[in-house]
């Protein structure tokens, strides 16, 4: 079994494509941003006392501070094997999750559009892909951005795949190319959802039905 989950998720790996990052999140180093140069100091009103010369091994230099680049310092998230005997990964480009072919009744795409629209994302279904409609974010900290998520059903003989990948991504209205953290994390918070609010409604269902037979 696990040879097989493990051959399926090489292909959807393989099936993948890349493209160029750009930056989104970044920490506040105000040393690193700081416009001021390095303070300088007058010479001590000595009085006529003859002070020490400073050792120059313990100056400060003189030089500018160069800015670098944003750095995103919110913790990464991966996708969770939440699913019984499932596999997940992120493949550069996808989250995914691959789980027995059995568990294919509760975890599929028509479960999934059936969440999404209880969420008020529309969606639109071709074959075994889902496409969602333009959904914001809900990342603390994250400036207005929408994602347009895809999200798709593998099957094969003796195992299921669910994976969800990034359509499209914009930001106040202009649409961006995320870089491969961004994905990670909105790729895997999507599936990381999907799953266990399927999960747990089908918990529920069960506890539900276990009280209704013991009264």
């Amino acid at each position: 079994m696990k040879k097989i989950i493990l051959s399926l998720i090489t292909a959807i790996i393989l099936a993948g494509c890349s493209s160029n990052p750009e930056t989104l999140k970044a920490s506040n180093d105000s040393f690193q941003k700081s416009e001021a140069s390095i303070p300088h100091f007058s010479p001590l009103a000595t009085g006529g006392v003859q002070l020490p010369k400073a050792d120059d091994a313990y100056s400060l230099p003189n030089i500018e501070v160069k800015k670098r680049g944003d750095i995103d310092i919110r913790p990464p998230l991966i996708p969770l094997a939440i699913i019984q005997n499932s596999i997940t990964k992120f493949d550069g480009e996808r989250s995914l999750i691959v789980y027995p072919k059995q568990q294919a009744k509760l975890y599929n795409l028509q479960q999934v559009e059936r969440l999404l629209k209880d969420e008020g994302i529309s969606s639109t279904t071709d074959g075994s892909i889902l496409t969602t409609d333009w959904t914001k974010t809900e990342r603390i900290g994250d400036k207005p951005i929408e994602i347009k998520y895809q999200i798709e059903q593998v099957m094969t003989p003796d195992v299921s795949a669910i994976t969800v990948s990034i359509l499209h991504m914009r930001r106040d209205g202009i649409i961006f190319t995320p870089n491969v953290s961004d994905k990670q994390y909105y790729t895997s918070e999507r599936l990381n959802r999907i799953v266990l609010t399927l999960t747990t409604a089908y918990n529920k269902q069960l506890q539900d039905l276990s009280s209704t037979s013991i009264q």
